[in-house]
């Protein structure tokens, strides 16, 4: 008992209620082997030998073909970005040094299942690792470790490298996705930069968490905005506010939009939508039917004119993709839905057109009726249009919805999109564009198909939607990822199923009476507030970048942000501008220090910390600018 009640006094510094359990803990499932260094589990010896031995054999199997993931961001030859300008300065000055060395000198280690722990030992004695997390829900098991190993010999060798050692208990996959993320938080985000993961023994849920590990990964990898991108969606907003457009404010005084019973029939530029476009073009008038982003050109060359057409991209060359499409007789008589980030001279083409507001957003924020009634942004409208298309309809009242061409998959990542969209047009600025599989999963009629980060987090995006509206039928033809929640099945019988149903659509117009938008305006005073709120707080960063650092304080400066950012009670305009780049930075410095020697780093840190300092100059001369423009 002697080596639990030193663990647990060292525990309860950084983790007290992990601590507080197992003192006076009784195991009753697990025991320890009295004449053996082992356990019994069950009535069952669990490593059936020397688990000292075991553990090192399984570690030696385990370095032959270890699961490690290296994140990295690549130099772009021609950056729009200013973000993107400081990894390539990064990129280029740590290849200057002699990056990367083949071995990492400090990568994240995620254990699953503590066992005795052995294993960690011997894993630490061969490699160094910042972080280590082991994880272990079951109390028994964590019990008999604490017994076993001296937990500060492994919080030295972390704190040696910059990190900490970590015990999670997560319940389940998600909950193991959650505690990551909250942990992140405190270590910084150069935690993803190299990591380890590896499976001490075989559970339901370490099988879960293993198998789907990409998966995992992606989501904490995933939706960090940047500073650019959070400009656009500013400005784009203020001047689509200035222009008089019209918004969807939510449930005005608590009265929901009226129930439709018109199918929706949402229409994305999947490959499978090949198989199905001539019936669609037969029996497409049955549906009020919305087009998504680059299945539009695709569906007016069957002659197909959708009712509604949805778009979310912020940036300029969006026009310019769609303009080909942009006919009198389209403009006139589609309406048109996207969100508050969309360039005004894409939402000024049309002659009707609906804005949404982005939960979480800059731009919105500083926009307010004139009635003062706080505005419902959408959640999960991101990152693809048929996110938005079914959240925006979901918002105006539709039940009904029928899915074609959302495959969020290919079967061939040669055959991404619809055969006829452009992206197969040589002429087109997407021609060209690669997909590949980035991982596995469950198709909608059964095997499997290939995926990758966006078109993953899309469709799990739809999945969360259909989650908070049970309310709503969804039906799923399209011939890609399953989607839970949504019915599987082909779109032909899908029609056969219609013959009894009436298949006159009602008016658009009657259906979204465009006198229950309104028109916003411009919070002055919080949009001047705002930005001096960016400025001042950048002003800092910057101020503190010009103290003396090296590797570890610079590291340390990051994780301090980002955490100051990601911790506020609300999120606030610093989060968006500023909680995207900062991890970009943190996981990038991590990343080329972690595979570069230790007597190149001053330099390295010399000039990250110069780069950093210009961005910090680029940033707050963008923001006084707005400012200016706004006061002149």
């Amino acid at each position: 008992m002697e080596q639990l009640n030193h663990n647990l006094a060292l525990i309860h510094a950084s983790q007290p209620e992990l601590a507080n359990k197992f003192a006076g803990y009784a195991p009753s499932t697990v025991t320890r082997v009295l004449d053996g260094n082992d356990l019994c589990c069950e009535g069952e010896l669990f490593y059936a030998c020397d688990a000292n031995v075991a553990s090192q054999a399984q570690v030696q199997q385990y370095l032959a073909k270890p699961s490690h993931y290296t994140l990295t961001y690549k130099t772009e030859e021609t950056p729009r970005y200013e973000h993107q300008k400081v990894i390539n300065s990064l990129n280029a000055k740590a290849r200057e040094l002699g990056y990367p060395l083949a071995k990492t000198n400090a990568s994240t280690l995620i254990v699953l299942g503590s066992g005795l722990g052995f294993h960690l030992e011997h894993l630490v004695s061969v490699n160094q690792y910042g972080n280590i997390i082991v994880v272990e829900p079951d109390n028994d098991m964590l019990f008999h470790f604490l017994c076993t190993i001296d937990i500060d010999k492994l919080s030295a060798h972390c704190q040696q490298n910059g990190g900490v050692l970590t015990i999670l208990q997560p319940k389940s996959a998600v909950n193991f996705t959650e505690q990551i993320s909250k942990l992140v938080q405190q270590v910084g985000y150069g935690l993803f930069s190299e990591m380890d993961f590896y499976r001490h023994y075989e559970t339901p849920l370490f099988n879960d968490i293993f198998d789907n590990i990409k998966s995992i990964r992606h989501k904490w990898l995933s939706t960090w905005g940047f500073f650019g991108d959070e400009m656009i969606s500013l400005n784009h907003s203020l001047a689509n506010a200035r222009a008089h457009q019209r918004f969807f404010l939510g449930n005005k005084g608590g009265k929901k939009q009226p129930t439709k019973t018109t199918p929706v029939l949402i229409v994305g530029n999947g490959p499978s939508l090949d198989a199905d476009i001539e019936r669609l073009k037969t029996h497409h008038q049955q549906f009020t039917l919305v087009s998504c982003g680059s299945a539009l050109p695709v569906l007016l060359k069957f002659g197909i004119m959708p009712d509604i057409h949805v778009e979310m991209e912020r940036t300029a060359a969006l026009y310019d993709l769609i303009e080909p499409s942009l006919t009198d007789d389209f403009c006139q008589n589609t309406l048109l839905i996207a969100l508050n980030t969309v360039a005004p001279k894409l939402i000024s083409s049309f002659k009707r057109s609906l804005l949404f507001t982005k939960a979480n957003d800059l731009g919105a924020m500083v926009l307010k009726p004139d009635n003062q009634e706080t505005i419902q942004g959408l959640y999960f409208c991101n990152p693809t249009v048929t996110n938005l298309a079914v959240s925006a309809c979901i918002a105006l009242g539709f039940e009904h919805f029928v899915m074609l061409g959302c495959d969020y998959g290919y079967k061939d990542p040669e055959r991404h999109h619809a055969s006829t969209s452009e992206y197969y047009n040589p002429k087109s600025m997407i021609a060209g564009t690669k997909f590949s599989n980035e991982l596995e999963v469950p198709g909608n009629f059964g095997g499997v198909v290939g995926t990758e980060r966006i078109f993953n987090l899309s469709r799990t995006n739809i999945e969360q939607l259909l989650i908070r509206n049970p309310q709503v039928n969804c039906i799923n033809c399209a011939d890609g990822a399953l989607i839970k929640g949504a019915e599987p099945q082909r779109f032909e019988q899908y029609l056969l199923n219609r013959t009894q149903v009436n298949k006159t659509k009602p008016a658009l117009d009657k259906l979204l009476p465009l006198a229950d938008f309104e028109r916003l305006n411009i919070n002055e005073k919080l949009l001047s507030d705002t930005l001096n709120g960016c400025i001042d707080y950048i002003s800092a960063f910057a101020h503190a970048l010009k103290q003396p650092l090296n590797a570890k304080k610079l590291k340390q400066l990051l994780t301090t942000l980002t955490y100051d950012l990601d911790t506020q009670k609300h999120r606030t305009p610093e989060f968006f501008l500023l909680s995207g780049v900062t991890r970009y930075f943190s996981v990038s410095i991590n990343g080329h220090l972690g595979r570069m020697s230790a007597d190149n780093a001053p330099d390295y840190v010399h000039h990250a910390t110069e780069r950093l300092g210009a961005f910090c100059d680029d940033c707050l001369k963008t923001l006084t600018g707005l400012l200016t423009s706004k006061t002149n």
